[in-house]
Formats: structure tokens, C-alpha cells, sequence
């Protein structure tokens, strides 16, 4: 026990000699961050994994599989938004016990929990907003193909005849003898 106390003592004294902005703070803080991000997307995934096998088991009878799909991808961007809070503020939460390790004085602390976590607030909203731009594009794309498809067919899923083609040469007429 006496070790351990005499152990940590030597590394408060050694982190406060290099400071809060040294090489070794600012990777431990890189550390940290990639840490929790890494358990958030791993909560995101484990959820949008379970939630895509019970609504496998909600699917309706006269529900159309489009329905079901758009469903499922909104349920995938909800839980990685709730894992990616969530492992920004397990990270905000943890951050303050790396930067008082280092024993700054308080503005030089507060600056750097300040640059910490800007910077992990830009890297969460960076990803989110990439995956919801991926999601979004997708939809509009698919959305618009589908139209274009509605379009070009009638009610039967036949191709549409055109109503008049110009300068269509005629057919030559048979004659029927029958009549």
C-alpha cells in the first residue's frame, strides 16, 4: 500500500513537471476520447443490432418492406446519435480527472478542458453529420429512382405505350377473308 501511495505521488510530481500540454497529456486525452468513442459506436451497433431482430419479429402483415427498412435506418441513426452523446459526455466526464492529474494552474486547466472539448464535440457532429448525409442522399436517391420508375409504367407494371409517334410508318392492312 505504501508502494502503490509513493508510486502515484512520483507521477503527480513527474505529470506536473511536464504540464497539462505536453505530448504525453494531449495523447492520454487522445487516448481517452477514441476510448470512449469506441465504446459509444459499440453501444450503437450492439443496439441497432437487436432492434433489427425484434422488428424482424414486429413486421405487419401489411406492411411493405420500404416501410420496414426506412424504419430500421432511422432506429440506426437514433442509436448511433445516443452512443455518440453518450460517449461524448462519459469523455467530458473523464476528462477533467486527466487534465487535474497534471496539476495546471486553473486558467491553463480550464483552457484545455475548453480546446478538449471543442475538438471532441467537432469530431462527434463531424461523424454524425456525415452518416445522416449518407443516409439523407441514399434516400433522395432511391426515392427519386422509384418515381422515375412509377413514372415510365402504368397501373399493371407494364411499360407505357406512347400515345403518338410521329412519322410511324403504317402497317400494311390484311386482308380478312372471313368477312
Amino acid at each position: 500500500m505504501a508502494l502503490k501511495a509513493e508510486n502515484q505521488a512520483t507521477e503527480r510530481q513527474a505529470k506536473a513537471k511536464v504540464g497539462v500540454f505536453s505530448t504525453f497529456a494531449v495523447q492520454e486525452v487522445r487516448d481517452l476520447f477514441w476510448s470512449t468513442f469506441a465504446k459509444g459506436q459499440g453501444f450503437a451497433k450492439r443496439s441497432s443490432w437487436w432492434d433489427m431482430i425484434f422488428m424482424g419479429l414486429q413486421w405487419g402483415r401489411d406492411e411493405e418492406i420500404w416501410a420496414v427498412i426506412l424504419r430500421w435506418i432511422f432506429q440506426l441513426l437514433l442509436n448511433f446519435t445516443i452512443g455518440l452523446f453518450g460517449a461524448l459526455v462519459a469523455f467530458l466526464w473523464y476528462l477533467w480527472d486527466i487534465i487535474s492529474s497534471y496539476e495546471p494552474n486553473p486558467l491553463t486547466g480550464m483552457l484545455m478542458f475548453f480546446l478538449a472539448a471543442v475538438t471532441a464535440m467537432s469530431m462527434c457532429a463531424t461523424y454524425l453529420l456525415a452518416l445522416y448525409g449518407s443516409v439523407a442522399g441514399t434516400v433522395y436517391t432511391v426515392a427519386k429512382v422509384a418515381a422515375d420508375n412509377a413514372r415510365l409504367q402504368d397501373g399493371n407494371g407494364q411499360p407505357r405505350r406512347p400515345r403518338h409517334i410521329q412519322y410511324q410508318r403504317r402497317r400494311p392492312q390484311y386482308r380478312r377473308y372471313q368477312y
